[in-house]
């Protein structure tokens, strides 16, 4: 009788141990989510800020050709997040 109450909590354990690291990588996956479109949305507003400042005359040609693409000026003055 007692063998199968330890079983029972061994397995009780195992379940909980299993439950909370599930929880943990679901965790992880919403952060670097959030990160990935924080940081989406930091380079799009400083490539936004790089064209109002000196439009066609900056001196970075990676943010002029950026710059310039209607589609990521469209994205910046969307209300919807970007996937």
């Amino acid at each position: 009788m007692a063998k199968n109450k330890i079983t029972t909590y061994i397995a009780y354990a195992v379940g909980e141990i299993i439950l909370v690291v599930i929880g943990i990588l679901i965790a992880v996956w919403i952060n670097r989510t959030n990160h990935r479109k924080v940081v989406g949305i930091g380079v799009l507003k400083m490539i936004e800020q790089e064209s109002n400042l000196s439009f066609g005359t900056t001196k970075n040609p990676y943010l002029r050709s950026a710059a310039n693409d209607s589609s990521i000026l469209e994205r910046l003055n969307s209300k919807e997040p970007t996937k």
